[in-house]
């Protein structure tokens, strides 16, 4: 019977319209709702941490926390669908922090920074033209010309 199992688990593998179950590691905070008729100081939705995830079905056992002191221990916790409105879970999506503004400061060494680049490329396409910059500083070669120069004057 095994690789018949092994032979339906590839199908649901491949198949697109079966429901993958979705994993969810011990430790993660999920929002537990409540079987219904049940509530706590008028809520029906309280935090709980995943113990553990059934491979067979999905579901979780958690502990949900209805006040400081008081939690306890649910097991097989199914997603929240419409025909399963309690009893069940939905996963809290971690809160992004939101992006650090940019400081008056920060646009401004931005702008100079574009500036100065803009600048260099200028520059080099003055000197350069179209053709390559070469390996050494156009001074070294300055240089060279000069030393060069002062020798045939001496020679003269």
């Amino acid at each position: 019977m095994a690789h018949l199992l092994e032979t339906m688990n590839r199908i649901a593998d491949n198949d697109p319209t079966v429901d993958k179950i979705r994993k969810i590691p011990t430790g993660t905070v999920v929002l537990y709702h409540g079987r219904m008729g049940s509530m706590r100081q008028g809520r029906t939705e309280f935090p709980a941490m995943v113990l553990k995830q059934h491979e067979d079905d999905g579901s979780l056992d958690v502990i949900v926390f209805f006040e400081a002191e008081d939690m306890i221990w649910e097991q097989r916790v199914l997603p929240r669908t419409d025909t399963q409105p309690g009893h069940s879970y939905t996963v809290v999506e971690p809160v992004e922090p939101p992006e650090p503004k940019s400081t008056l400061v920060d646009k401004y060494v931005k702008q100079v920074a574009e500036r100065v680049m803009g600048i260099v490329d200028d520059m080099r396409t003055q000197m350069y033209g179209d053709y390559e910059p070469p390996e050494k500083p156009l001074m070294d070669y300055l240089d060279d010309f000069d030393r060069r120069l002062s020798k045939l004057e001496r020679k003269k």
